[in-house]
């Protein structure tokens, strides 16, 4: 069976760390730390922030595990996808 998608874009509301919010079971909860945004396809998932943290890009078919950071080799393949991140239609 095909993919219905080509990429899917993971992330919780944009919040900083503590303020609160009703995320997941509806009670609240103090934000403790900051939640990337996942950008993911077939075969890379990265994790994207803009809170001065790395980028972290994993090629989830060689490293399903997603245990080898591999963002600096991969400059291109993390440009594509963060630009699916803020993509228009």
């Amino acid at each position: 069976m095909d993919s219905i998608r080509d990429f899917a874009v993971t992330s919780y509301p944009l919040y900083e760390v503590g303020e609160r919010s009703r995320i997941v079971d509806g009670r609240i909860k103090a934000i403790s730390e900051y939640l990337p945004a996942t950008i993911t396809n077939k075969t890379w998932s990265m994790f994207y922030s803009d809170n001065n943290t790395s980028p972290e890009l994993y090629n989830i078919k060689k490293d399903p595990k997603q245990l080898k950071n591999i963002f600096n080799e991969n400059i291109e393949v993390a440009t594509s996808l963060h630009s699916k991140f803020f993509l228009i239609d």
